[in-house]
Order: structure tokens, then sequence, then C-alpha cells
């Protein structure tokens, strides 16, 4: 969605209160309410933080996923270069199997 455009029809209205901080400020009365709801009362708060932890927590969980697979396919880097070994080998040492067997085969090929 273009949240740029301010015209005067639904569309532009619609566009002006996704870009409303007040629900007070919202064309739109039912946006206008869940705004208000999520924004102004206590249980509304409470959802929105809960809502918001839960996305940090993903996003930190998934980080975390993503710096622990990275190390995984250095280490694999360096034993190959370091032990001589293929990548099958290195593999194979470290019990990695499946799905990430395959995902890490596909990072070490674009690093290459």
């Amino acid at each position: 969605m273009n949240g740029v455009y301010q015209g005067e029809n639904s569309f532009g209205r619609l566009a002006h209160d996704f870009n409303c901080r007040e629900a007070d400020d919202i064309f739109y009365k039912p946006f206008a309410d869940g705004v208000r709801h999520f924004k102004e009362t206590k249980e509304g708060r409470e959802i929105m933080c809960e809502s918001f932890e839960r996305l940090a927590d993903k996003v930190a969980e998934e980080r975390a996923e993503q710096r622990a697979e990275q190390t995984t396919v250095n280490n694999i880097r360096l034993m190959m270069k370091n032990l001589k070994c293929s990548l099958e080998e290195a593999l194979n040492t470290l019990e990695i199997t499946g799905k990430d067997r395959a995902i890490i085969a596909k990072q070490l090929q674009k690093s290459i």
C-alpha cells in the first residue's frame, strides 16, 4: 500500500488513517475504535505488550539460530581448510544430517 497517497477518496482516507497516531484523527470508525482500544485501554495495551514481547522473543530466537548456523558453517569451512577434508567428511564428523546438511552445503556454496 502506498501510504504517501492522501487523495480525497476512500483509498486516500484509508492511507491517511494508517498514518494517524491518534484515534480521533482517523476517518473510519471501526479502525479508530480498534486503535483506541489498543492504545487507550489497559487491556488493549496489555495485549499489544504481550504481542510485541512474543515478536521480540521470536526475532531473538531466529537471530540466535542464524548465528549458530553461521558458526557451524565457519567451523566446517575451517575443518575443510585445515584438516583437508571434504564437505561430506566434515558434515559426517559433526553428525549433521537431513535438512541442516542441505542448508549448510548451500551456504558454503554461496561463499565460494
